[in-house]
């Protein structure tokens, strides 16, 4: 029998409030199936664990490198974009249906339509991955990409009221708390940067003790370090009670000062956020409360209890901003709950719905979810979309810059869909997912006008072997015009912002970017050039060319050089040209890099080597994977230029595996074989070439050799490495 549309949201028990009443009984796999799956979860690189035995019983030496996150957190400035009005810092509570999907595997996966990887990173501070786990450790391929983007990745401690074996969290060892040690190994190994502490279960009364649980987030802080980030839940009381504050009161101030930031329940009220100012004011970060807000909240409940956030009249989903704005003008912090609600209520819609929700984007008028009219239940709120006050970070960090405009989900070929995906129609890659602009950003001039209005959107472009260049991640600029031209109106000039970004404008970085002029530019009068706004002044540069792809370089440099503290602000494209009623593609970009110069003049020593298959087992399954080596010598040139670098792989931010004529990528020194791949390799030698790219783009190092399955071993011939030939692309 096929279940109605929207049966998840009906089957909702632990999100719908009755989980604060009736504790959920556990009716899911047993201990046995749960440990066999955990195993099978760790060749996607997923980390958990649901028990405090399995955390107790884990090491380092446990993981696999599929788990761990390779790329280091980029170091956001301090600069607000808020035009001297209030914003709130935005962090997301990521809950979509229980999290740990394929499409999050560190390989990716094949699909046959987007889910969600969130578009709007530039506006989010911190990013917590939730499942219903004791400990739940992000996946490296949200780790990846939040850390390229700046947002730090925030695993969770959740202590449910089935959860058994809580009074293991205040066990201690000649003053030292075991779980406290191993939750700062975790996030030290894994990657990622801190934890929620989500207690929603009283402790055993005969072993209670408020300052102990206090000792132990004191601990568990100070070994994070302080780059790291701690928060504490607003469930449990200073009284062993779980008492939903909705607030930062005295009930949860002690445990909130421990940690160092709060994260209240979401059905607060505007007073309950003017006193938890008034309280913090003096003894707390007022920016560190952050409230909750449900986006589910604005669902139609059936069945349910409703769920409540604010404002408590159609809160949550297209209404979310309005929280945020609230929260803006008191000073606050703002937590989206389940914000992949967008791809989950309205499957096959999720994007424009998102859009809706951040940006105050039109819906289509027939939309309809299990609610009804998503018009009638889902009201698009123009006026205060989040991005209206949620804060805006620049991109990038003060020397460094690159984006080629990656999505999430890419199309690929015939024999990539054959050989890698199950021949589905798209592949997840979200730890590809790079820089993204605001694509519906546009300037209020050209609006308020209607004149030659630019806008960009992006797209996955594959083209034929002998265009290949022309291929892959786009970012396409349009112009059209929604009003007549006036008759003795000239020519004009539009700007279209790109990126918002903070760096030194000294001289010493270099902005590069590869593009062409689009057909749409030869019936057209105008040209385009590249704007640079600095902290005191402009400069332009110039496009040339007609539809010719080529790379344009650019010094980041003001015309006015009265103080050394000027600095590059914001870059995009302008239009010079005539009246443009009918929409015309005016430029297609590639990428964009903006580093130091002597990084792009510099010859690194880099090499990748000792390519070979290595064979796994864990239970009774078994598979094969290609393994490398890289050795370079560039880490004390690359950091001293504030270029990323690391840990795991050196100066490579992702590896290109190939073979047989289909690529992937890699951000570990390994990649496993799909079952048609591996079948390929146990019949005949193929060719394997890995190829090294940098955190700005650029190809590092490369090898080859071939390989072959000979029964349990592995036959490696013909191996040839490359050492680092990377010189300057200027």
């Amino acid at each position: 029998m096929d279940l109605p549309e929207g049966w998840k949201d009906v089957l909702r028990p632990i999100r719908n409030g009755f989980r604060d009443m009736f504790p959920s009984p556990d009716t899911g796999p047993t201990p046995e199936e749960r440990a066999q799956q955990r195993a099978l979860d760790r060749w996607k690189g997923f980390t958990y664990f649901d028990t405090f035995s399995e955390l107790e019983e884990w090491n380092e030496t446990d993981s696999d490198p599929l788990q761990r996150a390779n790329t280091p957190l980029l170091r956001r400035t301090n600069r607000r974009f808020d035009g001297g009005e209030g914003t709130a810092k935005l962090a997301i509570c990521h809950d979509y249906a229980g999290n740990y999907h394929d499409y999050e595997a560190s390989q990716g996966a094949g699909v046959d339509e987007e889910s969600y990887s969130c578009e709007y990173l530039q506006f989010v501070d911190c990013f917590i991955y939730f499942s219903h786990k004791l400990v739940c450790v992000p996946p490296p391929s949200w780790v990846n990409t939040l850390h390229r983007n700046g947002v730090k990745a925030i695993g969770t401690l959740l202590v449910e009221r089935q959860t058994p074996g809580t009074e293991q969290l205040l066990h201690q060892i000649a003053g030292c708390f075991p779980v406290a040690e191993k939750l700062a190994r975790l996030a030290d190994h894994y990657g990622f940067d801190g934890w929620l502490m989500n207690i929603e279960k009283p402790f055993p009364k005969e072993q209670w003790d408020a300052q102990t649980l206090q000792s132990f987030l004191k601990q568990l802080k100070e070994m994070l370090g302080k780059e790291r980030t701690l928060i504490w839940y607003d469930a449990l009381t200073w009284e062993n009670n779980v008492e939903y504050q909705n607030a930062f009161t005295d009930k949860n101030l002690v445990f909130s000062q421990a940690c160092g930031a709060l994260l209240t329940n979401y059905s607060w009220t505007e007073a309950k956020a003017r006193s938890s100012w008034n309280l913090a004011d003096g003894c707390f970060i007022p920016e560190n409360v952050y409230f909750g807000i449900d986006v589910w909240a604005q669902n139609a409940g059936k069945l349910t209890r409703p769920r409540v956030t604010f404002p408590r009249e159609g809160g949550g989903g297209t209404n979310s901003g309005i929280a945020v704005s609230e929260l803006a003008k008191t000073g606050l912090s703002a937590t989206l709950f389940g914000p992949a609600w967008s791809f989950e209520h309205f499957p096959g819609h999720g994007t424009i719905v998102e859009r809706a929700v951040w940006d105050g984007c039109g819906l289509p008028e027939d939309l309809d979810c299990s609610c009804g009219s998503a018009k009638e239940y889902h009201p698009v709120n123009s006026a205060l979309p989040i991005t209206k006050t949620a804060r805006r970070y620049a991109a990038g960090s003060d020397r460094f810059f690159y984006t080629d405009f990656r999505r999430a989900f890419q199309s690929h070929g015939s024999q990539a869909g054959s050989m890698l995906y199950d021949n589905a129609k798209l592949h997840s890659q979200l730890g590809a997912q790079s820089v993204l602009p605001h694509v519906t950003e546009t300037t209020e001039q050209a609006w308020r006008s209607n004149l030659n209005v630019l806008s960009m959107r992006l797209e996955d472009n594959i083209m034929p072997s002998h265009r290949k260049h022309l291929g892959g991640p786009q970012l396409l600029v349009d112009v059209q015009s929604f009003s007549e031209w006036p008759d003795n109106a000239r020519g004009c000039a539009r700007h279209l912002p790109l990126f918002k970004v903070d760096m030194v404008a000294d001289g010493t970085l270099r902005f590069q970017a590869v593009g062409y002029l689009a057909d749409g530019m030869r019936n057209l009068s105008g040209w385009i050039d590249f704007y640079f706004k600095y902290t005191r002044g402009f400069s332009h540069r110039r496009i040339l060319g007609t539809t010719t792809w080529g790379i344009l370089r650019h010094v980041i440099q003001s015309d006015d050089q009265s103080s050394d503290d000027n600095r590059l602000l914001e870059f995009g494209l302008c239009f010079h040209g005539e009246y443009v009623k009918d929409v015309h593609n005016l430029f297609k970009l590639q990428w964009v890099r903006i580093v130091p110069d002597a990084c792009l003049s510099a010859v690194l020593d880099c090499r990748i080597d000792n390519i070979r298959l290595e064979r796994r087992c864990t239970l009774d399954k078994q598979h094969w994977r290609v393994c490398w080596d890289f050795h370079d010598t560039s880490e004390e040139m690359l950091k001293a230029e504030g270029q990323p670098y690391s840990a795991i792989t050196g100066p490579f931010a992702f590896f290109s595996v190939k073979i047989a004529g289909v690529s992937a990528r890699a951000y570990a020194l390994e990649w496993v074989l799909s079952p048609k791949l591996e079948k390929m390799l146990i019949s005949q030698r193929v060719d394997v070439g890995i190829v090294g790219f940098s955190f700005d783009g650029r190809v590092l190092a490369d090898g080859s050799c071939q390989l072959r399955i000979d029964g349990e071993e592995c036959v490696t011939g013909n191996s040839e490495e490359v050492t680092g030939q990377t010189q300057s692309s200027d």
